[in-house]
């Protein structure tokens, strides 16, 4: 943690690199347990991976486009959040089923919001963190702008009660930017 800024490393991709991150100053790591993900990580895979991260960092599962059993998979002990990644325009009805799974304490929300979307509000209450990762179609790579930090800024102004996130395309050239911008907390 930098202040009260928390940091997360996500897209980790092997036990040394999220014991690096962890020696970084990371406060969480995330890794990719979907399949169509081109950064999957494997349970066979994962295994043994966390008795090298210091257990004040939060290990989460990045889950995307949930199916049967995908939420299931992750609902045990390994991971402490479970963050899902899913098309803003999912039915509120499928997203709330999955508190059935994950609690909302351990659930965060990243609704894939389009460039010049809104951001569907009546996910709110079901998880106690929600991700706003501005989506680019058909791409891994992240584009952060700074009218995404100015709405981060407004939504978590507006909504206090929920813990936001502030993702996508942060990078050391931006970050100072971006924290500043989103008035990130």
């Amino acid at each position: 943690m930098v202040g009260q800024i928390k940091f997360c490393v996500s897209g980790i991709r092997s036990a040394e690199a999220s014991t690096l991150a962890a020696q970084a100053g990371a406060d969480a790591v995330a890794v990719e347990v979907s399949n169509t993900s081109p950064r999957y990580v494997s349970d066979a895979e994962r295994k043994g991976w966390w008795e090298s991260v210091p257990s004040d960092v939060a290990k989460i599962a990045l889950v995307r486009n949930p199916g049967f059993g995908d939420l299931e998979a992750v609902a045990g002990d390994e991971f402490d959040y479970v963050m899902v990644y899913y098309p803003n325009e999912t039915p509120f009805l499928e997203v709330a089923m999955w508190t059935d799974t994950i609690v909302p304490e351990k659930l965060w929300l990243a609704p894939q919001v389009l460039p010049g979307g809104i951001l569907d509000l009546a996910f709110l209450p079901l998880a106690d963190h929600l991700v706003l990762d501005r989506y680019r179609p058909n791409s891994m790579e992240l584009d952060a702008k700074r009218e995404d930090w100015a709405e981060f800024a407004r939504l978590q102004a507006m909504h206090a009660k929920c813990q936001w996130v502030l993702a996508g395309g942060l990078q050391p050239e931006n970050l100072t930017e971006a924290i500043k911008t989103a008035s990130a907390q």
